[in-house]
């Protein structure tokens, strides 16, 4: 009787063991929040998780793919880059948001109420070795562009 004891007491212990390895697991991996500022996480649509809002400022192609492959949010780490036809379908035309970009004002038409600064976001979707196509919610047009470009482009992941 005494063995069958014992060793239910070196049961318990390792299943407590494992269960306090496995919180501070998980609280190690909630401070790995990067960027340090994500945007928060935000509607589902077309069956998609997409973030409230863009990435905060303009990039090139590689630099938002990387942002999105990064993003630890809402208790995810599988961000990416959103295909050009994913892109395109939070385009509306009845939905319209203004915005200000290097003092101008500009209006996005962007659904489920997802903030975009910019003209345009970056799309997973590449054109050869050396493009992406990114996609203007100014007019509901698809782009492509130089994987270096950075101007009025940002990430939506």
């Amino acid at each position: 009787m005494r063995n069958r004891n014992t060793a239910k007491r070196n049961a318990a212990r390792v299943a407590w063991a494992v269960v306090a390895a496995l919180v501070f697991c998980a609280f190690l991996c909630a401070q790995n929040q990067t960027p340090a500022n994500p945007p928060p996480a935000g509607p589902i649509l077309q069956g998609l998780m997409w973030t409230a809002k863009d990435n905060g400022s303009d990039l090139n192609w590689t630099e938002a793919d990387n942002y999105c492959k990064d993003l630890r949010l809402g208790g995810y780490a599988d961000w990416r880059l959103p295909e050009i036809s994913e892109l395109a379908n939070l385009y509306d035309a009845s939905v319209s948001r203004t915005f200000t970009y290097n003092g101008e004002n500009y209006t996005n038409h962007v659904k489920g109420g997802i903030q975009l600064g910019s003209l345009a976001a970056w799309s997973g979707s590449k054109q050869g070795p050396s493009e992406a196509y990114g996609f203007l919610f100014l007019n509901g047009t698809r782009d492509s562009e130089p994987l270096n470009h950075r101007g009025f482009i940002r990430a939506l992941c």
